[in-house]
């Protein structure tokens, strides 16, 4: 059975609302460091942040700017190249996501691709030496966030070079599904701005840094599950005969590890509110329930279309989700050693999380991927999009 990919139209509006954000985000970030070299040139970021949000929340105490702008000019040259480049890199992804552009001019797709690629790798090992010589920021939460940063470059950069592994091998569809991954981690920099600026009105009582982590916390989730949900939703994939439909007992138990993985993350998350704000804590686990119900619905959907592959799939998403609570919970459990309970709690939730939901990607990712000949007479891509089902 060939399953339907979202309508053109959806897809499309998809594409450009990412390419809106990626272009509104390009020039905050490229004149992010601008300051250093003029004393008044523009922050168009902290102007933008200042007129929704207000001064106090954008440049005062418990601000981003009060705890690293020393270490922000102490390190000017390093982030103005993880900055431009990273905004540079970001405009490029965006290009790279019209199917219609890389079946016009396969050659373009290739060298923006590798312009993207070279721009990414040096925005993220730009980002790393000033994590090696910033080190972490002195608040609550500092530790927590310099582990998620180390996470996330790493992350980024590992699913950029995987994805080139795959098109070398000549597996588009892999290298399409890693791609996605590597947009995601690129997009968690303007998402976590507009997250920030979402939020004050929300939780008049945070700061900024308070809301940096609920966001950060938040993307842990959304990012590696955005990704893999776009994954099943846009690329089709080669016939599975050994796919078999589950039996109902198997979602029961699904169900339970899921609440039971809830609640017990939902105990530990308690015992940290005395010092954390509660925000910080209950809305990554409430994104977290929101993408095991979102793997769910698509369980469902697949069963309604019996479509035995397609729902192997969701079900491996949806354990992904079910268990990530215990990634959590095991994450916290070393952290809460090296920086006590509260913090070690936030670090968990910045981390933890992602765990379970990258490995069932990965697992969808090798059951959907197959090489692929480049010298189809349609185009490799045109190939790709065509010649699997579902």
């Amino acid at each position: 059975m060939t399953r339907r990919l979202p309508a053109p139209s959806v897809r499309r509006a998809g594409r450009i609302v990412l390419m809106v954000i990626a272009v509104l985000y390009a020039p905050l970030a490229m004149s992010y460091m601008w300051f250093a070299f003029v004393a008044d040139a523009p922050q168009w970021q902290q102007a933008i942040t200042a007129a929704i949000n207000g001064a106090e929340y954008t440049s005062g105490a418990g601000s981003i700017s009060s705890i690293r702008r020393v270490d922000y000019l102490d390190n000017t040259w390093v982030l103005l190249l993880h900055t431009v480049l990273g905004g540079l890199a970001l405009i490029l992804a965006v290009h790279q996501l019209s199917a219609r552009r890389r079946r016009r001019s396969l050659v373009e797709h290739r060298w923006v691709g590798r312009i993207y690629v070279g721009l990414m790798t040096i925005s993220m090992g730009a980002a790393l030496v000033f994590l090696v010589r910033g080190g972490t920021a002195d608040y609550l939460g500092g530790n927590a966030m310099y582990l998620q940063l180390w996470s996330l470059d790493l992350s980024t950069l590992a699913s950029g070079f995987i994805a080139i592994w795959a098109i070398r091998r000549r597996d588009v569809i892999t290298h399409q599904a890693w791609m996605y991954l590597n947009f995601a981690f690129m997009m968690t920099a303007p998402l976590l701005r507009a997250v920030w600026i979402l939020l004050a009105p929300l939780f008049p009582h945070h700061s900024l840094l308070d809301n940096v982590d609920m966001g950060s916390s938040m993307l842990g989730v959304l990012a590696p599950g955005g990704a893999a949900i776009a994954v099943q939703l846009s690329l089709r994939s080669r016939h599975d005969d050994a796919a078999v439909r589950a039996a109902a007992s198997t979602y029961v138990w699904l169900l339970a590890v899921a609440a039971g993985s809830v609640g017990l993350l939902a105990l530990r998350v308690d015992q940290a509110s005395a010092v954390v704000p509660a925000g910080v804590l209950w809305i990554p686990l409430g994104c977290s329930v929101a993408y095991t119900a979102s793997c769910l619905c698509g369980v469902r959907g697949a069963r309604r279309a019996r479509d035995a592959a397609l729902e192997l799939r969701w079900r491996w998403l949806a354990w992904g989700a079910a268990i990530a609570p215990l990634g959590v919970v095991m994450v916290h459990l070393a952290s809460a050693i090296l920086w006590g309970y509260p913090v070690g709690m936030i670090a968990a939730l910045m981390v933890g999380f992602s765990g379970p939901i990258a490995v069932s990607f990965t697992l969808v990712v090798a059951r959907i991927g197959a090489p692929l000949n480049f010298t189809s007479p349609a185009g490799p891509l045109g190939h790709t999009m065509r010649s699997g089902r579902a």
